[in-house]
């Protein structure tokens, strides 16, 4: 008796279905010791499986949406209030991600070559400057992405307290800036390092806005 190859079939397709499912995940921006930006609709985003509801929290707000087909999917919260009480982002699909020490500020991104790229380490008077560098408000995020020649969806880095211990890898520029800012304003301060030394200005243009920029193309 020949046996039915049915079971082996099913199978397949439950394997092949089980493949095909994605779990929510955010790019490295949204994680732990994050800081967001008060007074401003908040966007948090993603991918998942196609199709999927998502369902994002913070500070007293939920929002909802469904992942697109591509699995790519945003929301936004209303304004937040300034705020320097850790609180968690939580993001649910079939799998749930949960983002400790979420604070509520400043957010300001320094991008560019070598000038933003130097670290606090190699400024002046760095040994009193770090000793000073007590600053649980104010973190860092440094962009780690290897080179691409287009746009990339994902990113690669974490979010760092500013301590003595960790002030030293720090954008010397942003950090300089941001700690006036702190203390100016007395809120939290989040700094999104994304430099690259010796790298060209056609880097950090737009494909698109050279492509379309008349000035651009006459000096091209």
């Amino acid at each position: 008796m020949k046996t039915s190859p049915r079971p082996l079939a099913v199978c397949a397709f439950a394997l092949c279905a089980l493949s095909a499912r994605a779990d929510v995940s955010l790019p490295a921006l949204f994680s732990d010791h994050m800081v967001l930006q008060s007074d401003v609709r908040v966007p948090v985003w993603g991918t998942a499986s196609p199709g999927e509801k998502i369902t994002v929290a913070f500070a007293g707000q939920s929002v909802a949406t469904t992942a697109a087909g591509d699995g790519t999917w945003q929301v936004a919260f209303t304004r937040l209030a300034t705020s320097p009480t850790a609180r968690s982002l939580t993001i649910k699909g079939t799998n749930t991600i949960t983002i400790q020490d979420v604070l509520v500020g400043e957010v300001w991104l320094g991008s560019g070559q070598s000038n933003m790229a130097m670290t606090v380490n190699r400024a002046r008077n760095y040994e009193a400057e770090k000793v000073a560098a007590n600053f649980p408000l104010i973190r860092h995020f440094k962009e780690e992405s290897p080179n691409a020649d287009s746009p990339q969806s994902a990113s690669k880095g974490r979010w760092v307290l500013c301590t003595p211990e960790s002030v030293g890898t720090f954008s010397a520029a942003l950090y300089f800036f941001g700690r006036e800012l702190h203390h100016t304003l007395s809120v939290p301060v989040g700094l999104i390092n994304s430099s690259v030394g010796g790298t060209p200005i056609e880097a950090w243009i737009a494909a698109d806005v050279q492509k379309n920029s008349k000035e651009i193309r006459l000096c091209s």
